[in-house]
């Protein structure tokens, strides 16, 4: 830039009271001005994005948590609900099937009671009008008797058996794998034996391992079904226990 030039711009700049220096000082200040201006705009917007994403993460995470809370509340709820059912249910098929398996079965001697006594206990044999006519007509009451009583046995202890097995299967969701797998075999012990008494007595066959699946189920059954009663009762007591800072 030539002298004359120089001389002409800072005459105007003199005349509008602005030096060279001035010049360049308030373009600075305008600069930085502006720059932290833009500066502290794009921060603000930057720590709402990520204020709004994070708000958005924390209330997914919450909704996560709660689903999985409410899930857990209802499954420990069901399952307090079927474990005691499920222990009855097991109870009364393990006793009525150790009571027909069992190889000491008492019976009256009906053949030596006098016709009064012989009524007044078929009044009270719980047996079906026609069973008890052929009792009154057989030759060999007691036999007879004891073939009525085991199927009228059979029944009853059928429908025990059923009644637990239906249950067990149908609330198995609600049961912890360990304690499905005890429960499991027991039930099966017991069907095997129920299995091989009602087949011998349809058709007898003496011979060596004849009761084997009753002697298994009376060996090994009622420790098992207690190795479940203990489980059960573990199982519902840790649950219900309370962490130690909320006791």
């Amino acid at each position: 830039m030539n002298p004359a030039t120089l001389n002409t711009i800072t005459g105007v700049l003199g005349t509008l009271g602005i030096t060279v220096v001035g010049a360049v000082g308030a373009a600075y200040a305008a600069f930085r001005y502006l720059g932290d201006k833009w500066l502290t705009n794009k921060f603000s917007k930057g720590l709402e994005a990520f204020k709004h994403a994070q708000q958005q993460e924390l209330e997914q995470l919450r909704l996560r948590i709660n689903t999985t809370f409410d899930r857990t509340v209802k499954l420990h709820a069901n399952e307090f609900e079927v474990l005691p059912e499920l222990w009855v249910r097991l109870n009364e098929a393990h006793n009525h099937v150790v009571s027909l398996t069992s190889p000491y079965q008492e019976y009256p001697d009906l053949d030596r009671l006098a016709d009064p006594a012989f009524e007044h206990f078929l009044c009270d044999s719980g047996l079906p009008d026609y069973q008890k006519d052929e009792l009154r007509h057989s030759t060999e009451r007691t036999k007879d008797y004891q073939s009525k009583r085991f199927w009228q046995s059979l029944g009853k202890v059928n429908e025990k058996y059923h009644a637990f097995t239906h249950y067990f299967v149908s609330k198995s969701i609600f049961i912890q794998p360990e304690m499905k797998e005890l429960v499991t075999q027991l039930r099966d012990m017991m069907w095997d034996a129920l299995l091989e008494k009602e087949t011998e007595e349809r058709h007898p066959n003496p011979r060596k391992g004849r009761w084997e699946m009753g002697n298994r189920f009376r060996k090994e059954g009622p420790a098992l079904r207690d190795s479940i009663g203990t489980a059960i009762q573990e199982r519902l007591w840790s649950s219900a226990e309370l962490p130690a800072s909320q006791a």
